[in-house]
């Protein structure tokens, strides 16, 4: 297995909570778990905490970062502001081939929920609703752009799904999203928007500084969660 191949295993069991923010990992344990040297392993551990994954801890090796709650924060407010003009913008544009690429989605993931798949493959899948709502307001390039930003994000909202269960209320609200679309409704896509993103805070709120509080870097100024 080369360099490359161990990076994104690793990053994809950071991002998915198999490995958990905060705990420790040390090359010699990756290097014989992958049966590699030292030499990739550290080029992997530079870039992940390029990443901002890992974070070197002086005199005591490297662990898995906390999840940055100012960052998770921004990340749902930038996204909000976007995507609200985004899906307004694809009302406007869609055709009714991708309005059916819309309702496929929904269908594969009534289907994901309905045989129980991992929280991981769900996740998956309402990535790629949300690209394609991009894709048909003519910005698949700032979906892209926003992916590359959104690390702390990504282990937040799937914490928010492995925790939460909230498999069917995240279907529940793609089908509110479709529904607009379909309808035209560009009067409701700010409100219908804003509650979809805000939604894993929502239901995080309580337990971010209760059960999983050992996860989280938590904001100086703690109202930004209320």
């Amino acid at each position: 297995m080369d360099k490359l191949e161990i990076y994104n295993q690793l990053k994809e069991e950071i991002i998915d909570l198999k490995i958990e923010p905060g705990a420790l990992i040390s090359e010699n344990e990756i290097s014989r778990r992958f049966q590699v040297s030292r030499t990739p392993v550290r080029d992997v551990f530079l870039r992940l905490c390029n990443d901002g994954l890992l974070e070197v801890l002086p005199q005591r090796g490297t662990k898995v970062s906390l999840i940055d709650m100012e960052l998770v924060m921004a990340t749902i407010n930038m996204r909000t502001i976007v995507e609200i003009q985004i899906l307004k913008d694809g009302i406007e544009r869609r055709s009714s081939a991708q309005l059916q690429q819309l309702k496929h989605d929904l269908e594969d993931q009534r289907q994901a929920i309905a045989e129980q798949r991992t929280p991981d493959e769900f996740y998956a899948l309402d990535s790629e609703f949300h690209e394609h709502i991009f894709a048909i307001a003519g910005q698949r390039a700032m979906w892209q752009i926003i992916n590359q930003m959104k690390v702390h994000y990504s282990r937040f909202r799937m914490l928010d799904v492995k925790a939460n269960f909230s498999m069917n209320e995240l279907l529940q609200e793609h089908e509110k999203i479709v529904e607009i679309v379909e309808k035209g409704q560009r009067e409701r896509c700010s409100d219908v928007m804003r509650y979809h993103l805000e939604g894993g805070v929502r239901r995080l709120h309580d337990r971010i500084q209760g059960e999983f509080s050992s996860y989280f870097k938590l904001p100086e100024d703690q109202t930004e969660l209320n």
